[in-house]
């Protein structure tokens, strides 16, 4: 591990170590991480397998004639323009994902890939296959039972943030970040709200407040004041 020369925690970035007083500790990596890893890996096999062929071309020899030649210098550009348009992605390959009625996933992201077998890997958010990510809403969901959009910062997965768009088909699905205390509350509605907010002051409500954006912060304000004057 990296010395920073502080005192208290050291942060290595790559590998999500921790240093204490007592002894280094390993962060586990968040969900989505190895989905992350492997679509990386699949673009970087296909910017070396594109480079490679566009060498191979670059070298080979012509038949001798002008036109032959002119193929030959053709093939080189065009693998030349897809592996730059492969280099050219790297930050937020992969954003978002979708988890579907029928139990399937999409995941979204910066460009289209697939596996060596043809069945896709990576949706590309112009593909129609990506438009839920955008237009789906808990009024008409479009098949989508959650939706979960992922930050990322060198490969490595920094954030996630999802949305239930259909309760009655979420089963087994667990939430990341303010959408799993928005579903928890909307539960809640069910009578068990005095355990639901006891939970929430014993963990620290003002660190999670302060962690919402506005429309959670209304809602949970409004939530926690229909409690207190049933008190």
């Amino acid at each position: 591990m990296r010395d920073n020369g502080g005192p208290g925690i050291d942060w290595q970035e790559d590998a999500l170590h921790t240093q204490t007083a007592d002894a280094p500790r390993v962060r586990s990596p968040l969900p989505e991480q190895d989905f992350v890893d492997g679509a990386y890996q699949r673009l970087d096999a296909l910017r070396a397998a594109y480079r490679e062929r566009q060498a191979r071309a670059h070298s080979a020899h012509g038949a001798g004639n002008a036109q032959a030649w002119t193929e030959r210098e053709a093939l080189s550009a065009h693998l030349g323009e897809m592996a730059a348009r492969l280099e050219g992605v790297e930050e937020r390959l992969v954003f978002g994902r979708l988890d579907m009625v029928d139990s399937s996933t999409r995941h979204v992201g910066r460009l289209s890939l697939s596996h060596d077998d043809g069945t896709p890997l990576l949706v590309d958010w112009r593909a129609p296959a990506a438009r839920p990510f955008y237009q789906a809403t808990s009024a008409k969901p479009e098949g989508v039972v959650r939706r979960r959009h992922i930050s990322t910062r060198d490969r490595r997965v920094t954030g996630l943030e999802d949305e239930l768009l259909d309760a009655s088909a979420a089963h087994g699905l667990e939430l990341q970040g303010e959408g799993a205390l928005m579903h928890a509350l909307s539960e809640a509605r069910d009578g068990r709200m005095g355990d639901i907010v006891a939970t929430i002051q014993s963990d620290g409500t003002v660190l999670i407040y302060h962690a919402m954006t506005p429309p959670t912060q209304n809602f949970l304000t409004e939530v926690l004041g229909r409690e207190r004057r049933k008190r």
